[in-house]
């Protein structure tokens, strides 16, 4: 059983607000590690990065990962477009957030697939992850989501605004222009590199759903190549049912193929000109 960390506390699930102001107070000890950490270090202590298509599973992984032994939660995450200004960081802004990782830190991520970020996870040592979904489940759960959990950005505004989930559900396809939200496929294509990147560990939230345990022993396994610590049978257990639903503030149901409820004529010919090869790229075909 892990330890009782204050970004699982009830607050920090309910209220985003309080989950900020909580990850923004361990930020110090955090930055003290870093400058107290050598270089060395990353080699004993390998980060693990979570990274995801949005939507597509990160709180099941997280759980997965701060399973691990001797691993830490900051709260920190690194998305290549934060949601609340929707900029797209530039290549020099992640090296930087990535410099500031710390030996056994466990963080969520929604990077775009470079050369240049790969290596620099590599540089420290990161067991990278890489968590998928089916595109037409991303654009159910993208539905959800601003239309019921999130109002601070002007997406969620212009979701909420529309007069149908059908409606809906084109506009997160093709995108909302006016609100700065680009196309399915221009959202979701620069991720798939990292499905065939070599020292990635890849895999879709539908095998960690229905089949986490198996996931979680090769997550295990692969944490412990990069690391020079055997993990022995009580901490492989505990990252094998580390997995339990809701404890995301993102988290709703996290159902596999929900987007046949979903999906209505005009909505799939919307997908199937905006993002069909999207199937193919990531497997789903």
């Amino acid at each position: 059983m892990m330890n009782f960390h204050p970004l699982d506390s009830g607050l920090a699930r309910k209220s985003n607000l309080a989950r900020k102001g909580i990850a923004y107070a361990l930020q110090a000890p955090r930055t003290l590690d870093r400058l107290m950490s050598p270089s060395l270090r990353f080699a004993q202590q390998p980060p693990v990065i979570v990274n995801s298509i949005p939507k597509s599973g990160t709180h099941l992984m997280m759980q997965m990962a701060r399973a691990l032994p001797r691993t830490r939660y900051f709260g920190s995450f690194l998305a290549q477009s934060p949601s609340t200004s929707l900029r797209l960081r530039k290549q020099g802004e992640i090296d930087f957030h990535i410099d500031r990782i710390v030996p056994g830190e466990v963080i969520g991520a929604h990077l775009h697939y470079s050369d240049a970020t790969h290596a620099a996870l590599s540089r420290i040592n990161a067991l990278n992850i890489f968590i998928y979904r089916d595109p037409r489940d991303v654009v159910v759960s993208s539905l959800f989501y601003l239309r019921d959990a999130v109002s601070w950005n002007a997406i969620s505004k212009a979701i909420r605004g529309m007069g149908s989930d059908e409606e809906r559900l084109i506009a997160i396809i093709n995108g909302v222009e006016a609100a700065g939200f680009p196309g399915l496929a221009e959202r979701l294509a620069p991720y798939t590199g990292w499905k065939s990147a070599d020292g990635v560990f890849a895999v879709s939230f539908e095998e960690a759903r229905t089949n986490p345990q198996a996931v979680a022993s090769r997550l295990a396994d692969a944490y412990q190549a990069r690391s020079p610590q055997t993990l022995d049978p009580d901490q492989r257990d505990r990252v094998m049912n580390a997995v339990s639903g809701g404890k995301s503030h993102t988290f709703r149901q996290g159902k596999v193929g929900n987007w046949v409820e979903h999906f209505t004529p005009p909505v799939q010919a919307a997908f199937d000109a905006q993002a069909g090869r999207l199937l193919e790229e990531l497997g789903y075909v």
